[in-house]
């Protein structure tokens, strides 16, 4: 019929609405290609042109037989982050962990606070997961 299947909302991902605050997690384990410069970065698509996402962003890793939660902790406190235009993914915070090792366990979560003054987007975001990139062996 010529629709396209993979429409926008079709690839949502977590819809963030405006009346709600939101924690989405993750987790992931650091491949055996791993070499070095990790970054973490939580993927948005704005509902609507512009305004801002009032939200954080936390990692947490370790490696076996390590304490979890409490050994490797990175964060982005809340903030005010501007989203672009609808349509395209909009980075909207990032990390760069250390001390990361092949094997690692991630545990990711971003949080967005729609009921926040400085959350000024207009409309339902859709987080859409995270780019994870490093230099591999």
């Amino acid at each position: 019929d010529g629709t396209n299947p993979l429409s926008a909302g079709s690839l949502a991902g977590v819809i963030m609405d405006t009346a709600h605050i939101y924690n989405v997690t993750g987790k992931f384990q650091v491949p055996q290609d791993y070499k070095s410069g990790m970054t973490i970065k939580p993927l948005m698509t704005p509902g609507t042109d512009g305004g801002n996402v009032y939200c954080g962003h936390d990692i947490y890793h370790m490696g076996i037989n390590e304490q979890y939660l409490t050994t490797h902790n990175d964060s982005v406190a809340y903030a005010a982050a501007t989203m672009g235009n609808t349509g395209f993914i909009t980075v909207i915070t990032t990390i760069t962990p250390t001390n990361v090792a092949i094997g690692d366990l991630f545990t990711l979560r971003v949080k967005r606070d729609a009921t926040h003054a400085s959350d000024t987007h207009e409309a339902s975001c859709n987080f859409f997961g995270w780019l994870i990139t490093y230099e591999g062996i």
